[in-house]
């Protein structure tokens, strides 16, 4: 899964600690996929 530079900025801005997130959406949608390769990007990853 790529994800695009500006979508990453956007996610930045939006994600800030001590605030809730939700990520929804029918099933087989990828939200799994999508949380686990931001991931990655976490400064908290391990």
């Amino acid at each position: 899964m790529y994800i695009p530079q500006r979508q990453l900025s956007n996610l930045r801005d939006a994600v800030r600690p001590g605030k809730v997130v939700v990520v929804y959406g029918p099933r087989q949608a990828g939200k799994t996929t999508l949380l686990k390769k931001l991931r990655i990007y976490s400064p908290y990853s391990t």
